[in-house]
């Protein structure tokens, strides 16, 4: 399990789906997602890379998609 402090609005549900691997020299790690906050549906998508001869987190998709959802909160409708 791995931590995903969303900040957004009390009631919002994430539905997440993370992978890694390597593939033709690159390691990937990637997070896919549904949130559903104050009546509105958001999908989404992270991926991050890197040659296989660099460290790549496995949590790394996982963690560039929090920062950038933590900057981009729903509006109010």
């Amino acid at each position: 399990m791995h931590a995903f402090p969303l900040r957004w609005p009390a009631g919002t549900v994430a539905r997440l789906k993370t992978g890694n691997g390597s593939v033709n020299g690159e390691r990937a790690s990637w997070l896919i997602g549904e949130i559903d906050s104050r009546g509105r549906q958001y999908v989404f998508a992270s991926r991050v890379r890197s040659s296989t001869t660099r460290t790549l987190a496995n949590t790394a998709g996982a963690d560039l998609a929090v920062r950038l959802l933590n900057t981009m909160p729903p509006q109010p409708r």
